[in-house]
């Protein structure tokens, strides 16, 4: 795969390298949150290759227009393993990272995840994130 530097700041370098279970870039618009997800979702798919993962949003609208848009800014070289359809990355002998909104949280049920990228979280009904800590 392909080797990209970015510059994180110090306040998403903590985030995505924090060794807690759940972790949460809160913080105001514009500030890098969604590069932080887009970032920490690429390093659990690489060290986690054989396993499957999660990238969602609360609504298709913000899963197409900023969640996946920047995934494929920061990670373009998985945009070719993209099945849109199926929404999913899906790369031979790896994983598949699973694209969902979360609109309806049921869709998320019956998933088995090393680990889960929920962009805009905080939109998100409850049931999402009860069902996205399950899986």
């Amino acid at each position: 795969m392909e080797q990209k530097t970015i510059k994180l700041h110090k306040y998403q370098d903590q985030a995505i390298f924090s060794p807690q279970r759940f972790k949460a870039l809160v913080a105001g618009l514009q500030s890098g949150k969604t590069v932080g997800g887009a970032v920490w979702s690429r390093i659990q798919f690489d060290t986690h290759p054989k396993d499957s993962g999660l990238i969602c949003a609360p609504t298709y609208k913000i899963l197409t227009q900023s969640t996946l848009p920047k995934f494929f800014e920061l990670n373009p070289d998985l945009k070719r393993f993209y099945k849109k359809g199926d929404n999913e990355i899906s790369i031979p002998e790896r994983g598949t990272i699973f694209i969902r909104s979360t609109e309806n949280p049921n869709v998320i049920e019956g998933m088995t995840l090393k680990w889960a990228w929920a962009d805009e979280a905080g939109q998100m009904k409850l049931d999402a994130w009860i069902n996205l800590q399950g899986r």
